[in-house]
């Protein structure tokens, strides 16, 4: 036992990130610190929210995304999906701080902010559509008469194209609206930080 707490003591690094492997007799206790807290951290999942929220965010309010939203008669719902990510951004740290409690109004919380990140993830893909395409367009411009021809035989392609990113984007908005109503039942806060970036 003495040996092994010494070797544990020697090597901390090896001691900690070798979880996965039978600790050493001696670093049982260590190994049992370690997981509890891991345990209490919070979940990976509303860890990243914000970041991943912002992007989206960022990408919202690129000016290529917009400048293919209006063209192709969404950019209303383009705008929309950008305020009420604004909004939620501003209530994500009083949520994550609710999300902390051990009671059935933290463990909601949680699963809110994580549908809240599954749909954010598939925000940010179908904003990715809308940058692909005005990337797509200009590329064209600089294209010889041969990838214009080529251009032509795909314009059906393209249409499809168009009309998924579109319904896309009205899905993505519909679940984003619906969380930002459930987000009112929690009673959230906006934080002294956010209220004067808003300012």
């Amino acid at each position: 036992m003495l040996s092994g707490s010494l070797q544990a003591a020697q090597h901390p690094i090896e001691a900690s990130t070798s979880l996965s492997l039978p600790p050493a007799d001696g670093a049982h206790a260590a190994g049992r610190e370690v997981k509890s807290i891991a345990a209490r951290a919070p979940p990976m999942a509303e860890m990243l929210l914000l970041p991943v929220v912002r992007g989206v965010l960022g990408k919202a309010a690129d000016a290529l995304v917009q400048k293919v939203t209006a063209m192709w008669g969404v950019d209303d719902h383009r705008r929309d999906l950008e305020l009420k990510l604004l909004y939620v951004q501003s209530l994500l740290a009083d949520a994550e701080a609710k999300a902390e409690a051990e009671t059935e109004a933290g463990r909601a919380v949680k699963g809110w902010m994580r549908e809240l990140k599954a749909a954010a993830y598939q925000a940010d893909d179908v904003l990715d559509d809308f940058q692909y395409e005005a990337l797509r367009r200009e590329a064209q411009n600089l294209r010889s008469t041969t990838g214009k021809v080529l251009d032509f035989f795909s314009s059906r392609n393209r249409l499809v194209f168009r009309h998924k990113a579109s319904r896309d984007l009205k899905n993505v908005l519909g679940k984003i609206d619906k969380l930002v109503k459930d987000m009112q039942n929690f009673g959230l806060c906006c934080s002294a930080s956010q209220r004067r970036h808003n300012l």
